[in-house]
């Protein structure tokens, strides 16, 4: 039986400044499992960023607004951890990697934390050896942290959280500022952190396409509320249109089905999933294969 990794009660967040008091998050329940990999989708301001500062540790401590409910990390109250030990469990990604990058190059940065914490030289050196070929970003050590391009900046990012050896990675919407390639790059890098590390990975995105091979579940808000939650094809198939964007695949069968075409079994996601949908399609209108 897997091992919750995160697991939010009733959680409410208040922001001081909120017009008529109205909470930026309201009653959220959430449980996740060690080695899932959760996306949570939504329209602007319905309370994704909040959510990922509320998870990672972030709100209240560092971002003025207050909590009601419970939050637990690996079955300990969030607010029992110190700042050392929450370092060390849960690592934070924001949408702007400029804002967390700093350092002459690539490779004091990611030894930054550690010479903090006081480890060795030779745990230092381990330690990113290890993190580097995981995250694409060996090439780059000797490098200015200044001239890199924004999908080698987010990997870089990454990769200084991942030698602190957490256990939960978050982010927020870390794709905002990377071309289609340097989205591909870093989902990929995730993905293998994910299947590969067995890292819990806690993810708010709106493009759920890129994500479709990645992602084991989708939590959806709307208005600091949860509208859905659940396996990511699952979710995918409920009417949620107005707050998503669908994979193009998947946008394309559920059009097919409103008007009345067969429908698939298994909703597709990907690119060659649509393809064969298409095929299937086109058999049952007699076209040849």
């Amino acid at each position: 039986m897997s091992q919750i990794a995160i697991e939010a009660r009733a959680l409410q967040c208040h922001y001081p400044d909120a017009r008529d008091g109205v909470p930026a998050l309201s009653n959220i329940h959430l449980s996740v499992n060690q080695g899932d990999f959760l996306v949570v989708g939504g329209p602007n301001d319905a309370g994704k960023t909040t959510l990922i500062g509320c998870l990672g540790g972030l709100i209240p401590k560092h971002i003025d607004a207050s909590i009601s409910g419970s939050i637990e990390l690996l079955g300990r109250p969030i607010e029992s951890y110190s700042a050392t030990d929450l370092a060390g469990t849960v690592g934070v990604v924001l949408d702007d990697p400029d804002s967390q990058l700093f350092g002459s190059t690539v490779m004091h940065y990611l030894a930054f934390g550690m010479e903090l914490r006081g480890y060795t030289r030779e745990v230092m050196r381990e330690r990113i050896e290890e993190a580097a070929p995981l995250l694409g970003v060996t090439d780059l050590l000797e490098r200015s942290c200044q001239v890199l391009s924004g999908g080698e900046k987010q990997r870089v990012v990454v990769a200084s959280m991942l030698v602190m050896r957490p256990s939960i990675l978050i982010f927020d919407e870390p794709s905002s500022q990377l071309d289609p390639i340097g989205t591909r790059e870093l989902f990929a890098a995730l993905k293998h952190l994910n299947q590969k590390a067995g890292l819990t990975i806690v993810l708010a995105e709106h493009k759920l396409g890129e994500l479709s091979e990645c992602a084991s579940h989708l939590l959806v808000l709307d208005r600091g509320e949860v509208r859905a939650y659940g396996r990511f094809r699952d979710v995918l198939r409920e009417p949620l249109h107005e707050l998503l964007r669908y994979p193009q695949a998947a946008e394309l069968c559920l059009a097919c089905k409103e008007r009345g075409l067969p429908d698939s079994a298994l909703l597709p996601l990907t690119i060659d999933e649509g393809a064969a949908f298409i095929r299937e399609l086109l058999k049952t209108r007699g076209f040849p294969a």
